[in-house]
C-alpha cells in the first residue's frame, strides 16, 4: 500500500481549533498539505500552502507529533507531521474548503463529524498535553 506524506497545522486561537472541511467531503480535518517523497521543503511548503490556501501567514510552529494511519477517504496509508502553528489572522475559506472554528466543548459534544485520526488521537493528545 502506498504511504502519502502531508504536513498539518494546529492552530488555536481563543481556546477554538481552526478545521476545514474540503470540497465534497462531509468531515473536518487540520488543515494539510502532501509532500512529495522527494519534498525537503517540509516546513516552507505547510507555510506557502497555509498563505496561499486561507491567506494565513506563519510566525511561529513547533513539531508536535508523527502520526501514522491509514486514510479516511482513500486507498494507501498517510505519515502526518503535525505541527502547532502561530498564524497572522487575515483567514478566509476557499473555493474548495470552508473554514470551521471549533472549541472544546463543540469536540466533546460531536457537533461536527471528523476524521477519526484526528478525532481519536490528533485532538485527545492536544487535551492531554494542556494545548486545547
Amino acid at each position: 500500500m502506498d504511504i502519502k506524506n502531508r504536513a498539518s497545522a494546529i492552530i488555536i486561537k481563543d481556546g477554538k481549533l481552526l478545521l476545514v472541511k474540503w470540497k465534497n467531503h462531509t468531515h473536518l480535518w487540520t488543515p494539510w498539505w502532501h509532500m512529495e517523497s522527494d519534498d525537503v521543503c517540509g516546513l516552507e511548503c505547510l507555510k506557502r500552502k497555509l498563505k496561499e490556501e486561507i491567506n494565513a501567514d506563519v510566525t511561529n510552529f513547533m513539531f508536535f507529533k508523527e502520526y501514522s494511519n491509514k486514510s479516511f477517504y482513500h486507498d494507501h496509508l498517510v505519515r502526518d507531521r503535525v505541527y502547532l502553528v502561530s498564524i497572522e489572522w487575515d483567514l478566509k475559506g476557499g473555493d474548495d474548503m470552508e473554514i470551521v472554528w471549533v472549541s472544546k466543548n463543540q469536540f466533546i459534544d460531536e457537533v461536527y463529524p471528523m476524521i477519526p485520526v484526528l478525532k481519536e488521537e490528533i485532538i485527545m493528545d492536544l487535551i492531554k498535553k494542556g494545548i486545547f
